[in-house]
């Protein structure tokens, strides 16, 4: 692979495979997420509790690494039923 001389990339050629791998580089990631804790504390409930609201549906979360991730649009949405 050959950059410029000012170490750009201008120039490089990557094939669609090759581009979609670092694709995530360039796009914006996921939104702001919010910890067990902070979700609990948001809806005035137990932090237990959380875990089985996600499991019910009632809240999208998702792992990142080891942490459980919610989604502040489901909290909101939670919030307004």
């Amino acid at each position: 692979m050959l950059g410029s001389t000012d170490g750009s990339l201008r120039g490089i050629q990557l094939s669609s495979k090759q581009c979609e791998k670092y694709t995530h580089f360039w796009t914006q990631q996921e939104k702001e997420s919010k910890s067990r804790f902070e979700t609990a504390n948001l809806l005035d409930c137990n932090v237990n509790v959380i875990h089985s609201l996600i499991k019910l549906g009632l809240l999208d979360g998702h792992y990142k690494g080891v942490a459980l991730r919610i989604a502040p649009a489901s909290i909101e949405d939670f919030r307004r039923r």
